[in-house]
């Protein structure tokens, strides 16, 4: 619980401060970062079927019995985690490769149609706090 409350009010300082001085490309990309270290340093344990797909990254990363049991070779998520992999091996790499691309396009639709981005990412951090706790 710590945790979320020092991530929280880190998050609410550079909201205040950043919106304060109109910095609102470098709050983007601060939020950004923020987020995604949130998302993949996640517990695999955390979700439903985290682990199980998590398990399948690792399978297609070491190319055991022929890779995934549930992606398809054939399919472009396979062939982003073959190429992801070379990079984050382990477990925590599926939590890296499946959070970027997911908050880059929450972000991209913030950016786009948000006036007030830090309202949008203020309901962002409680989807976060509620979804990954």
């Amino acid at each position: 619980m710590q945790f979320w409350g020092v991530n929280a009010a880190i998050f609410l300082a550079y909201s205040l401060i950043l919106n304060k001085f109109n910095k609102k490309e470098i709050y983007l990309w601060i939020s950004f970062i923020h987020l995604c270290s949130l998302a993949a340093l996640r517990g695999i344990r955390i979700g439903t079927d985290t682990f199980r797909y998590s398990s399948d990254y690792l399978r297609i990363s070491k190319n055991i019995f022929g890779g995934s049991v549930t992606i398809p070779k054939s399919s472009l998520m396979h062939r982003y985690f073959s190429f992801v992999s070379i990079f984050f091996p382990g477990r925590n790499g599926y939590m890296i490769t499946t959070s970027i691309p997911t908050i880059s396009g929450v972000f991209l639709l913030i950016k786009k149609y948000s006036k007030i981005t830090s309202i949008a990412f203020i309901y962002i951090w409680a989807f976060i706090y509620t979804s990954f706790l």
